[in-house]
């Protein structure tokens, strides 16, 4: 037996950087605004926003370079790829405003922290028969992604243990799939202030289609 509570308002009836509430069904803000001086915020709030990250701030813009950038405010990096390559466990990637075409695997315990939710995704159009994630975590220490929206025609984010993943003011719209998929005994997902929003059936078989997948003993 499933039971349904719906917001009285649809996700895409709320603008933006908004999303709805359960009860009286108003449209509340979804994490910070978009910076609108820089394609970051300041520091400070990057590392409030990944508390427990405290190495380097690894800078990723989608005009950045990664063969001449040093992940350096500065000189971003071009790609979430290559930040994760630099970044270090403990590091913190900050990425811009503005849209990132790919799919990676985190194996590192970082923070990946967004503009903010409206302005920031991560999309990969490369579809997978195998589950694979926009986001595929497989990390023994904590990672933390927020402020930034993922979509694609695969998982959103599937992440596997043993170590703890956590998803702070994201929006998982329009996968495929599963919009968050927990594998294993030892995973640990926890989510908050978070929007999954039309998970699509795969296009292979026609199955699933759900905003969660908890396998295997894992805990979400």
């Amino acid at each position: 037996v499933h039971q349904v509570c719906r917001p009285p308002q649809l996700a895409e009836e709320c603008e933006p950087g908004s999303m709805p509430t359960l009860g009286d069904g108003l449209c509340v803000a979804h994490g910070l605004e978009c910076p609108s001086l820089s394609e970051w915020h300041e520091e400070d709030t990057l590392r409030g926003l990944a508390d427990g990250f405290e190495g380097r701030i690894v800078y990723v813009a989608p005009d950045g370079d990664d063969g001449l950038g040093t992940g350096e405010r500065q000189a971003p990096l071009l790609t979430l790829e290559k930040a994760l390559d630099v970044a270090a466990s403990g590091d913190i990637v900050a990425l811009g405003v503005g849209e990132y075409r790919e799919q990676v695997r985190v194996g590192k315990g970082v923070g990946i922290i967004g503009a903010c939710v409206s302005g920031t995704r991560i999309h990969s159009d490369v579809p997978s028969g195998s589950f694979a994630g926009v986001l595929g975590i497989r990390s023994e220490r904590p990672v933390r992604v927020g402020q930034l929206s993922i979509s694609g025609v695969r998982v959103g984010v599937r992440a596997e243990g043993p170590g703890t993943v956590e998803l702070h003011s994201v929006a998982v719209v329009e996968t495929e799939g599963f919009g968050v998929l927990a594998i294993g005994a030892q995973t640990q997902v926890f989510i908050e202030d978070t929007l999954i929003e039309g998970t699509r059936s795969r296009e292979a078989d026609g199955k699933f289609g759900r905003g969660f997948g908890i396998e295997e003993g894992a805990l979400l």
